[in-house]
């Protein structure tokens, strides 16, 4: 509890010149946090401009924030175990889950391990559930695209994206990226080719960016040797800080041994 009440009473007094948000805190200080996020989310409805993002900010922070130790315990080893040890991390983030279900930092974790292995069904449901709880969250929403392009669900991915507003850097970035996945399935090869040169432009270090624009050269007929190399250097530098740069794509250079491959065989085409 004392993590809570710290969390709670760090909030800017700016927030609280709403009576809703006031009886939202008051709900999870008393331990209801199911009660805040409706409340919430009733008054989010109602309200515009500067009232309204106040709202999904506190909506936000609430259901990302831990209310029992045990939890927020078990969330931080399974967090340390993210890259080294995905069946336990993703054992103890089950267990986080069941005792903070509303909890959206474990909830996406959970979601992300989950794609991580290739469980994509599993990644859709927690997505689907996470945005129930919060439908604001832009994190939520990556996890449901990461997963509908993982099942191969192209249309239903394409209505989400058509609804979806992503305004931070990382979110937008990784959705870009799908887009890309989703024009290359349709064939829109010199559309893909356009919006992925965009990307690594924009972003040189993203190793999923260089990634695409490996697989576009290739469905291109092209060489796809130079995005290889670039792909392969940029994970060695990630992976220094743990991928933590990055940490919404959790199959983030997965796919160096299908490069490597990829740019020896160019490499030995050119030589002979």
């Amino acid at each position: 509890m004392k993590f809570l009440i710290a969390f709670l009473l760090f909030v800017p007094n700016l927030i609280f010149a709403s009576s809703a948000i006031e009886e939202a805190r008051k709900s999870v200080l008393e331990g209801n946090r199911g009660l805040a996020i409706d409340q919430l989310k009733a008054h989010i409805v109602i309200v515009k401009g500067k009232k309204r993002s106040q709202a999904i900010n506190f909506l936000d922070r609430v259901t990302k924030m831990f209310i029992k130790e045990s939890a927020q315990r078990l969330y931080q080893s399974a967090d340390s175990k993210f890259y080294t040890d995905i069946e336990l991390a993703t054992k103890r983030l089950s267990e986080a889950h069941k005792i903070e279900p509303l909890n959206l930092t474990v909830l996406l974790s959970l979601g992300r391990a989950k794609l991580k292995v290739g469980a994509c069904g599993q990644s859709d449901k927690l997505a689907i559930e996470a945005i129930t709880i919060q439908p604001y969250s832009e994190e939520a929403k990556l996890l449901r695209l990461q997963s509908l392009v993982c099942l191969g669900e192209f249309d239903e991915f394409e209505l989400l994206l058509k609804e979806a507003v992503f305004q931070k850097k990382e979110t937008k970035l990784l959705k870009d990226i799908l887009y890309v996945q989703s024009l290359l399935f349709r064939g829109q090869l010199e559309k893909g080719r356009a919006e992925i040169d965009k990307i690594v432009a924009l972003d040189p270090s993203c190793p999923e960016g260089w990634l695409w624009n490996a697989e576009v050269s290739k469905a291109q007929g092209r060489s796809s040797k130079s995005a290889g190399e670039a792909y392969l250097r940029s994970c060695r530098k990630l992976r220094a800080d743990g991928f933590r740069r990055y940490r919404l794509e959790p199959r983030i250079c997965s796919q160096e041994s299908k490069i490597e491959a990829l740019v020896k065989e160019e490499n030995s085409k050119g030589e002979s």
